[in-house]
């Protein structure tokens, strides 16, 4: 199952994902086993197998293209993905 304690709407879920407590998730996919940390704000972004995306960081837009973070990835706290970006630093 998943462990969901932020904010999900509109949102594709997949098994083994955690959303950490103040975390947003908004029209995202989130593929199995990745974390949202304290904080983050993910927004239409697809966020691949295994990623971690930092406390307080921003990926994706409410507008735009979407946003891409790819797997096993660590995106730092604080760092940010704009709209139509992928980050794919391991």
């Amino acid at each position: 199952g998943c462990e969901i304690f932020g904010k999900v709407d509109h949102s594709v879920i997949f098994a083994g994902v955690t959303v950490r407590e103040g975390a947003c998730v908004e029209d995202c996919v989130l593929m199995p086993g990745c974390v949202i940390e304290r904080g983050a704000q993910v927004k239409r972004a697809i966020v691949a197998e295994g990623a971690v995306i930092g406390a307080g960081a921003m990926v994706g837009e409410a507008t735009g293209n979407i946003a891409v973070v790819g797997a096993d990835v660590k995106l730092p706290a604080g760092a940010a993905v704009k709209a139509g970006e992928q980050y794919n630093v391991k």
